[in-house]
């Protein structure tokens, strides 16, 4: 065990310490040419996080293939990222990305930003406290939390120093341990497992709920607004190097968490048992591959770890450009960059301290991010007026946060706080006639 620990902080020291290496050559973030491999890289690791990895192969060993709908939604949604970048001009690194979705309009992208912010919290805080459960097998949960937030620190350190370089650099790391250490002995370790007959005693119990379902459908629509592909594709050294790497992003997703959701699968169907869902990847590797728990454990701190910094830049990002611009334009970006970054740790720490499901703080940021922007970036060509736009997208904001402060769900959501947007919209549009 102790062993163990030392090779996992090892690997968290390595991931860090290369975040520091070499220089930004300007003071703004984003002007860093990226190549497609770095983009698909970044893109893949950004977007796999804890959730893609524990998460997925629980939901294979339980429910079966359903847990395909978030690759493929995922991949969907890198066609529309695709297509978007066809028909609209590449937003300018001057530009940040809420304005760039909100059309430049200042309302609508203090609106959009504010939203940005909210779920980006919710999402960089699911990726502290997957780091926390990382550790707490070897540690307990009180010193693991404390590692969670000295790993953390130093990562928003690198983010500000480094910028989008930075954080692409360990992007490359990372994805070579994950397809080393990962996609490897899982593809071995499916290939020998499937050689013996199936067993009679599958594990596999139910469907996914109606919302979980939905709610997984949601990248299909988020992937074309994200925040890690527009920043990524800001800083693209051209269109096509740009499109290349958001396709070859969203194809390497979707074939690591089909992996991940084949490894569950056939572990319930060849009669594999745990006592919960989200233990088996740990537990497949374990025991049929032989492995220390240790590279499962490397494996999902370079997913969480990845993740984690690249939510970190955009929260950071989205303050320092879209907010701090306009509530401090005369402070300089480098002064309202590390303003961001405090505030953004110590926002995301307090959010850990109280949350324990990364799954669900995951769906509920997606959920929150699509239903307000989606709707207003979609239909931004066909309304004048654009209170007809940031009205609507205000009132959903506030809408999701205090049902979401209830405890409250309504039937079919995603996609009914979509439509009712949509709606509000169009009733607005028709008041002004």
């Amino acid at each position: 065990m102790k062993t163990e620990l030392i090779v996992l902080l090892s690997a968290a020291i390595a991931f860090i310490a290369y975040g520091y290496l070499g220089k930004r050559k300007s003071e703004d973030p984003i002007n860093t040419k990226l190549s497609s491999f770095r983009i698909a890289a970044g893109l893949s690791m950004s977007f796999i996080g804890g959730a893609a990895t524990i998460a997925m192969a629980g939901i294979g060993y339980a429910n079966g293939w359903i847990g395909l709908v978030d690759p493929v939604a995922v991949v969907l949604g890198g066609f529309g990222v695709i297509l978007l970048i066809t028909l609209f001009p590449i937003p300018s690194v001057a530009q940040g990305t809420s304005a760039f979705l909100a059309g430049g309009n200042a309302i609508r992208t203090f609106v959009y930003a504010s939203c940005s912010f909210f779920v980006y919290i919710l999402l960089a805080s699911a990726q502290v406290v997957a780091l926390q459960k990382i550790f707490i097998p070897f540690v307990g949960e009180q010193i693991a939390f404390l590692v969670a937030v000295s790993l953390f620190a130093f990562i928003v350190g690198y983010i500000y120093l480094g910028g989008i370089g930075a954080v692409t650099r360990t992007d490359i790391v990372q994805f070579v341990v994950v397809v080393l250490l990962f996609v490897l002995p899982a593809a071995y370790g499916l290939i020998t497992l499937t050689a013996d007959a199936p067993s009679t005693e599958s594990t596999l119990r139910s469907a996914l709920d109606m919302r979980t379902i939905l709610l997984l459908s949601l990248s299909f629509v988020f992937v074309p607004l994200s925040q890690d592909v527009w920043i990524r594709v800001r800083s693209a050294n051209d269109l096509y190097t740009a499109k290349k790497g958001v396709f070859s992003g969203v194809l390497i997703y979707g074939c690591i968490v089909t992996l991940a959701v084949a490894l569950g699968y056939y572990s319930s169907q060849y009669g594999i048992k745990v006592a919960d869902s989200e233990s088996i990847l740990p537990f497949f590797f374990t025991s049929q591959l032989g492995l220390a728990g240790s590279v499962t454990a490397i494996v999902i701190l370079a997913a969480v770890m990845s993740t984690l910094d690249s939510f970190s830049f955009n929260l950071i990002s989205t303050v320092s450009e879209d907010l701090g611009s306009k509530v401090s334009p005369k402070t300089s970006l480098k002064k309202r960059r590390l303003i961001a970054g405090m505030a953004v740790f110590a926002s995301c720490v307090f959010i850990a301290v109280f949350a324990d499901s990364v799954l669900s703080l995951v769906l509920t940021a997606l959920m929150i991010y699509v239903a307000v922007i989606g709707p207003g970036f979609l239909l931004k060509k066909y309304v004048k007026n654009e209170i007809t736009l940031w009205l609507p997208a205000l009132v959903t904001l506030v809408t999701i946060l205090a049902m979401g402060i209830m405890g409250s769900n309504i039937p079919g959501e995603p996609y009914t706080y979509i439509f009712a947007h949509m709606a509000l919209i169009g009733l607005l549009k028709a008041m002004e006639k």
